[in-house]
């Protein structure tokens, strides 16, 4: 209270005490737009032990030289910096989402994919005869039927044959989600026995009628994701089967609930080809690249794997190391007879999915997210300014790829969005998920301590942060 820049003026009308006050702002390159602050530290919770035992920094907590014993440390200042550096990122994309999409009307539930351009309608909301309106099918969206009420359950087909293996509640959590956007991973994890991936693969391969589009062979489908299953290391608490059937799942979402995969096919279709033709071999892609994103995963960083020379590193040359192998580990599988579902797809088909997948995986590279999201932005904005979509108008019909490295683009982030995907759950599953990429991000702080090395960023267990 002694500081004269504190207001207490909600102090004074509440009654509420502030005894300290930690502040960061939230920085864009445009400048400062918005404050984060944590009030009131105590004794309890995650860092009772640092208190107790003084100062979790040599430098002791920042309040102690003001006389408060209970005040902020400089590892929780640490910590609020790294916080508000990740929430300006998403205040950005929110900010990029208003501009480029119109507000909702009143009634109408908000596109939670615009921010990739897209358009989500509910049944009600889809044009009438949008099938053969003449407006072009790059920039109608997919109808987006209402998400099932709690304890609703119908039979979803695809489910059944998926489940068959699996205890009488797998069914239901398949059904549950594929009919929404969520999906209680765990739930699915415990009741398939430890086999979420393959469960899920084999259900949503039959149920987006690939299978019966390209004529593939259904068992040699079941044989391919289980195989990829299996090289998942489940020992990583993050990385394992779990996460890439979430992967999935929104993967699966977003090619059913919005017209991506149309407006992506749109831009790629060869002369004399028609759209049609295009679009399930885009779904084919996007769903092959989320199932493989990370193969054989070993919970370790690329840094991690280049700066101990790991086999991996050497082969790949240090250039995105293990998304190299993702996808060189998943081409192999696909290359022996009794894995290649594939086989029957025409050789320019192959070569286009192949790319495809090649870019996407790529893409999960956190160290390309910013060129990624650079790239994205600017090409959001020029379809804007050039009044893309049909008839000009660009608000309305969101982002609409011009070019083939613009779809790309869009898939590549579509994606990363769905690789981050337990961003979007209730707040519990999100933690659940956060605790688990924690412990494996740990654990490779204890190898990097154990070997000399510097402890990467968020990987060391004793500083908060």
């Amino acid at each position: 209270y002694s500081d004269p820049r504190f207001d207490r003026t909600v102090d004074r009308n509440t009654g509420f005490r502030t005894r300290s006050i930690l502040c960061v702002p939230l920085k864009l390159k445009k400048g400062v737009i918005g404050v984060v602050n944590l009030i009131n530290k105590t004794g309890e919770g995650l860092l009772a032990k640092e208190l107790q035992m003084g100062a979790s920094s040599s430098e002791g907590p920042l309040s102690t030289r003001r006389g408060v014993a209970d005040g902020f440390s400089l590892d929780d200042l640490q910590f609020l910096q790294v916080f508000a550096s990740q929430a300006a990122t998403t205040v950005a994309s929110g900010m990029l989402l208003e501009a480029a999409q119109p507000p909702p009307a009143a009634g109408t539930p908000r596109n939670r994919l615009a921010g990739l351009g897209l358009r989500c309608f509910t049944a009600a909301e889809k044009p009438q005869g949008s099938e053969n309106s003449g407006r072009p099918a790059s920039a109608v969206g997919l109808a987006c039927a209402p998400e099932k009420q709690p304890g609703e359950h119908k039979p979803v087909p695809g489910v059944e044959d998926a489940a068959k293996a699996c205890p009488e509640p797998c069914e239901e959590i398949l059904s549950e989600a594929l009919g929404g956007w969520f999906l209680d991973d765990f739930a699915l994890a415990r009741s398939s026995k430890g086999r979420p991936l393959s469960t899920f693969g084999r259900c949503i391969m039959r149920r987006s009628g690939l299978v019966a589009h390209f004529g593939f062979d259904g068992k040699k489908v079941g044989r391919f994701f289980e195989e990829i299953e299996r090289g998942q290391d489940d020992a990583n608490p993050y990385h394992n089967s779990m996460h890439v059937s979430s992967v999935l799942h929104k993967m699966h979402t977003l090619l059913e609930r919005t017209d991506l995969a149309r407006r992506v096919a749109a831009t790629l279709t060869s002369e004399g080809e028609a759209e049609c033709a295009a679009e399930p071999l885009v779904k084919l892609a996007c769903i092959l690249a989320a199932a493989v994103h990370d193969y054989q995963h070993r919970g370790l960083s690329n840094d991690f794997l280049v700066r101990t020379l790991d086999d991996w590193a050497l082969r790949y040359n240090d250039r995105q190391v293990s998304e190299n192998h993702h996808l060189a580990a998943a081409f192999a599988v696909l290359q022996r007879k009794e894995f290649n579902f594939l086989e029957s797809l025409p050789a320019q088909d192959f070569r286009r999915l192949r790319g495809l997948m090649i870019s996407m995986v790529l893409g999960t590279d956190l160290a390309e997210h910013g060129s990624i999201m650079t790239a994205f932005s600017a090409a959001a904005s020029a379809s804007q300014a050039e009044g893309g979509g049909v008839d000009g108008d660009a608000l309305a019909e969101g982002f609409v790829p011009r070019t083939e490295r613009e779809a790309v683009l869009l898939l590549q982030v579509a994606l990363k969005s769905c690789d981050l995907g337990h961003l979007t759950l209730p707040w519990e599953a999100h933690l659940s998920w956060v605790a688990l990429l924690e412990q494996e991000l740990f654990a490779q702080g204890d190898r990097e301590k154990a070997l000399g090395l510097a402890v990467s960023r968020m990987a060391d267990r004793e500083k908060p942060g």
